[in-house]
């Protein structure tokens, strides 16, 4: 590949709005190129505002790119629920940057490539910390049980009480965003359930993960509080790494910046692996005014 002359195929390069990209062929393409699920066209369908693909001709090279409109102007984002966008295909143009910025004025995207953000993978020489260790013990001396199976609007129903006192900013939508993401990714037949009940039988929560190809990914959870407290959700997310380890797949934290979710995935062998953000500003003075002033009305 390094020595073939790109110019032709960036020629052929363009922009193919949501309503007319050939989705067959670019999951076909995320599929050959073993891409992440966030680039599927279910994944975005589900969680961004608005997307597209910048893309050759023959499907055979692009990226997706999710975007929001305020005041007419464009701007790449990375949904919530989301982590990154990659290039899928010939080796990444140098010039990418440059070119999207002739289509969206502004960027806060975040790509595989190398940079100062991070997520946690299961580091397979690792040992569970002495916190962790703890708490799975207190879950199972507590006799909570685990459950594979189906309980997904109970776990919806939960994240949805659970979620919001803990993320302030989070929304309706995004709420909504999730519920139809999880419809969509159990449909295409990736999406892993693990429920756990009480000594009684009773629900106490769940969490969801993505089952697609060599990896497993920890999508959202939620459990009542006191069993967060007992260590439930330390003995669920422990019992579904096991499992992904016997299968011989990566287990994939989803992962944060945020010191304490940084924390619970190191103490059950998380490990940091670095990914990076595309940021630009080229909108006009007026509009970076009227945005700051609406954040500020917001909040």
């Amino acid at each position: 590949m390094k020595n073939i002359n790109l110019l032709p195929f960036l020629n052929r390069m363009k922009i193919i709005e949501r309503k007319d990209i050939d989705v067959v062929k670019w999951d076909q393409l995320v599929d050959r190129e073993n891409g992440m699920i966030f680039s599927c066209s279910i994944y975005l369908d589900s969680i961004a505002e608005n997307w597209c693909i910048y893309v050759n001709e023959e499907y055979t090279s692009g990226i997706s790119l999710p975007y929001v409109v305020r005041l007419n102007k464009k701007k790449l984002y990375t949904p919530i629920f989301s982590r990154t966008t990659e290039w899928l295909g010939f080796d990444c143009p140098k010039n990418l940057e440059k070119v999207l910025s002739e289509w969206f004025p502004m960027a806060s995207i975040a790509t595989r490539q190398m940079g100062d953000m991070i997520y946690q993978e299961f580091d397979p020489n690792s040992e569970l910390k002495t916190q962790a260790k703890r708490m799975i013990k207190k879950a199972e001396k507590a006799g909570y049980i685990l459950k594979n199976g189906k309980d997904t609007e109970l776990i919806l129903k939960t994240i949805q009480v659970e979620l919001p006192k803990k993320v302030k900013s989070i929304r309706s939508g995004s709420l909504l965003a999730l519920s139809e993401l999880v419809k969509s990714l159990d449909k295409k037949g990736v999406l892993l359930v693990k429920s756990v009940y009480d000594a009684q039988d009773r629900f106490k929560g769940g969490l969801f993960f993505i089952e697609y190809k060599d990896r497993v990914i920890y999508l959202k959870g939620g459990f009542e509080e006191q069993a967060k407290k007992d260590g439930a959700m330390y003995l669920a997310m422990h019992n579904e790494i096991l499992e992904t380890v016997s299968k011989g797949k990566v287990f994939d934290f989803g992962g944060s910046r945020v010191q304490g979710v940084r924390n619970f995935n190191q103490n059950l062998g998380g490990r940091d692996v670095h990914y990076a953000m595309l940021n630009w500003n080229n909108s006009p003075a007026w509009y970076k005014v009227a945005h700051k002033m609406a954040k500020m009305m917001k909040g």
